[in-house]
This record gives structure tokens, sequence and C-alpha cells, in this order.
């Protein structure tokens, strides 16, 4: 049986419509990567790999995509930004490699 990975999503406050969720998608037990919420906009949590340079996104439509080959630095500066869409779109969107791993019928809110 593959082993599953649960992220707590969680909702900043006082984002209205966004409740607390929590996002099961299959993945291999090493592949699990610690998600945290961020502040309000297109994503609802992220976390960062440093061992396999992986950045997780998941976004607040349900989907979750891992970016493959992305620096610390690069890491570092996405989740210290103030606005985290428009520095994904500058600097990580279409840039790195892009795997889907979870979307909107994966996600089961409690």
């Amino acid at each position: 049986m593959k082993a599953m990975l649960k992220w707590a999503v969680v909702a900043a406050a006082g984002v209205a419509g966004f409740a607390a969720a929590v996002m099961t998608v299959p993945a291999p037990a090493d592949r699990s990567v610690p998600v945290q919420s961020v502040e309000p906009g297109v994503f609802a949590a992220a976390g960062y790999d440093a061992r396999r340079a992986v950045l997780t996104l998941v976004f607040r439509n349900g989907y979750a995509y891992e970016f493959l080959g992305v620096p610390p630095a690069l890491a570092s500066e996405f989740l210290a930004s103030d606005s985290k869409g428009a520095y994904y779109n500058e600097n990580i969107r279409n840039l790195h490699t892009a795997v889907r791993i979870g979307g909107p019928g994966t996600a089961r809110i409690p």
C-alpha cells in the first residue's frame, strides 16, 4: 500500500469562506514535505525540502504541486515575499518543472 502524505492546510485568520482542510495525496514515505499555511492569496500552504530541492505549493483551488530544482535561497525568498503570487509568477512558474501531486478531488473538508 502506498504511503499517504497528509497536510493540514489551515486558513489564515480572517479569510472568509476558507475552512481548515486536510489534503491527502498518495506519495512515497520519503517524499513527504511538511507545509505551513501562508498569508491570504493564491496559495493556501507551502513547504520546502532542501535535501531534494523541492518546493511544494498548495493552491487555494485545491491543487498541489512540487516544483523541482528550486534552490534554497529562492525558496526562502518566496516564503518571505509579501506577494507570493507575484514572486511565483516571476521566479518559479514556467522556470521549474512542476509535478501535480494532488487536486480538489483529494481534499477532504472536515
